[in-house]
């Protein structure tokens, strides 16, 4: 008898356990979903498991792609507001301009991973959205930014940007980079990014490529791609991080960090949803700090001069040396030449 009552109060406990956790649905509108070099969709889902943990039972609807169609992303979206959805996550330019298109959210939605600050026009105070039950999240990118750097490590006259086939016609990008080299003597040219792109055609007559596109690209059309850059030995630079920078992209002023952080923070709004919090009042602004990093390897590839300067400020990766024709160096021999040249100074001060 007495485990009888004991077998049953276990019983009791579980369902109580069981109806104190809610359920949630999750809906996921992608522009295109990406499988190399590994499976965002999946590692975003187990983030967001990991924050969340007990306090719900996360079920994920399958994710649905408008492969860059606006009339696509509005059906996506109007399937999931019709469906038994509670948060709509939302990732790619097209399926942000749709929702930005919007008036009203009867769904809690988070919108991430697309918008850059060029296009952005907000006050500086405002710090969330202040709409109800959307919110955005908005990472220090900026297309100007990185050609501000960029400068000061190549004095480019002809940039070649490289973008996605799909963006000069949703987003005023040619109009953007035009009103930065307006008053400048430099230049630039668009290059789209199609299923034809001739790349030894398209890396004529430039001096150095800037690349603002390609994050659809498989892991075998991206090295294609920069193999041809480093090919012509065209200074290169990434809008995207430092993982270009591993592939033989010549430099990035992103982190190594800023995909775990939006994961991160994606995790944490939705664990702030199913609190019951408003997605208006959550913090928009996603903030890490940029540092510049420089592929050594591609520089001596290219025959691309590294200074001495850059040593105290950039983070150097690769495994080649710099090399001219009386004397060859590498990392390690710089830091130290500079080291014994400061000692050096400070000897001499001391006397």
């Amino acid at each position: 008898m007495l485990q009888t009552m004991r077998l049953l109060l276990l019983l009791l406990c579980f369902a109580s356990f069981a109806q104190a956790q809610k359920t949630v649905s999750v809906g996921i509108l992608s522009d295109k979903l990406i499988s190399e070099p590994e499976d965002l969709v999946t590692a975003m889902k187990n983030e967001i498991k990991a924050v969340v943990g007990e306090d719900a039972t996360l079920v994920f609807k399958t994710a649905l792609e408008n492969n860059f169609s606006k009339e696509r992303a509005v059906q996506n979206y109007q399937e999931l507001l019709k469906g038994n959805t509670d948060i709509i996550l939302a990732f790619g330019v097209v399926n942000s301009i749709v929702l930005h298109q919007e008036t009203s959210f009867p769904k809690p939605t988070i919108v991430f991973g697309t918008v850059n600050k060029d296009f952005i026009n907000l006050p500086v105070a405002q710090k969330t959205s202040g709409q109800n039950n959307i919110t955005y999240l908005i990472a220090p990118m900026s297309y100007k930014e990185d050609l501000s750097v960029f400068k000061t490590l190549y004095d480019y006259k002809k940039l070649g940007i490289i973008v996605d086939e799909f963006l000069p016609k949703t987003l005023p990008v040619q109009e953007l980079f035009a009103s930065y080299f307006k008053d400048t003597e430099n230049d630039f040219t668009l290059i789209p990014i199609t299923e034809t792109t001739n790349w030894e055609n398209e890396l004529e007559g430039i001096d150095a490529v800037y690349l603002a596109g390609g994050f659809y690209l498989k892991e075998a059309e991206r090295s294609a791609l920069i193999n041809a850059i480093n090919a012509k030995k065209l200074p290169s630079f990434s809008a995207f991080g430092i993982r270009d920078v591993e592939r033989g992209i010549l430099a990035t002023n992103q982190p190594d960090t800023n995909t775990e952080q939006f994961f991160r923070r994606i995790a944490l709004s939705v664990e702030d949803i199913i609190a019951g919090k408003n997605p208006s009042e959550l913090p928009m602004y996603i903030d890490y700090k940029r540092k510049l990093s420089i592929n050594f390897t591609t520089a001596s590839e290219i025959d691309f001069q590294v200074r001495y300067s850059m040593l105290g400020t950039v983070n150097f990766m690769g495994e080649a040396s710099i090399t001219n024709s009386e004397v060859s160096l590498s990392i390690m021999d710089i830091m130290n030449g500079i080291l014994n040249k400061n000692l050096a100074l400070q000897v001499e001060k001391n006397l």
